[in-house]
């Protein structure tokens, strides 16, 4: 039952899966047996998107752009945070369908990862609850600014994630993978909604689950989506975002 899973949790999810966030997923990566990959920090990562406006910069002069004396466009501050389109979930492309995007990897042990990029109640991914780490490699079609994560177990003779990451990254393989955030799941057999607040660009990501609900033998996700913005998006959305400030 849900209390039985909510109070199943606090001690097996927790007692099993705590130490996993905390370290490196080992695993088959890319291909290379017993690769680990790592966090970049986001001080790191400030300075490879700043060197790479400044190169962006110095291409645009002959476009006419207005550069400052430091190299930089003068319109074009580094990111802070993630604007998202009004257009509602509903009606925006899945990154995560089964129309382009791929499960590269998955952790030993999990049966039908790919499961999870498809729209059937009756389809999911599986392990046995006590695999020390459960984790996802998944490619998209192209690179975007991930700004929301859909998550959903619908199985009830099953555990359920609770503690989750999300990383990115831009190649794959990688050395370092880009941490989009931290989020905490309910008990829950409904679709639940997680916003991102880290802009970064990505093509490939990877979902690391640390701890669980319940008690039960087997662990199971049914469902994973993600929306955000290429691009071109990116800049409209930012665009009319400017414009509606400057209305007020």
């Amino acid at each position: 039952g849900e209390s039985g899973g909510e109070s199943g949790g606090e001690s097996g999810g927790e007692s099993g899966g705590e130490g996993e966030g905390d370290g490196l997923d080992a695993g088959r990566v890319g291909g290379a047996e017993g690769e680990e990959d790592s966090l970049m920090g986001l001080e790191e990562y400030k300075k490879l998107m700043l060197e790479q406006m400044k190169r962006d910069a110095a291409a645009s002069l002959n476009a006419g752009a207005e550069v400052g004396a430091d190299g930089m466009p003068k319109e074009a501050p580094l990111p802070t945070s993630i604007i998202r389109p009004p257009t509602p979930l509903y009606s925006r492309f899945n990154y995560l369908s089964g129309l382009g995007a791929k499960l590269l990897a998955s952790s030993p042990g999990m049966k039908g990862a790919a499961n999870v990029l498809h729209e059937d109640k009756d389809r999911y991914a599986m392990t046995e609850r006590d695999t020390s780490k459960k984790w996802m490699v998944m490619s998209m079609i192209e690179d975007i600014q991930v700004d929301t994560v859909v998550l959903a177990n619908f199985e009830f003779y099953s555990c359920s994630p609770r503690r989750f990451q999300v990383l990115g990254s831009p190649t794959y393989p990688c050395q370092h993978w880009l941490l989009l955030g931290n989020f905490s799941a309910a008990d829950s057999r409904e679709e639940q909604v997680f916003n991102v607040t880290q802009p970064n660009m990505v093509r490939y990501l990877k979902f690391r689950f640390q701890t669980h609900h319940g008690t039960e033998h087997y662990w199971s996700l049914s469902l994973l989506r993600v929306y955000g913005q290429n691009q071109l998006d990116k800049f409209t959305t930012e665009n009319a975002h400017r414009a509606s400030l400057l209305e007020r």
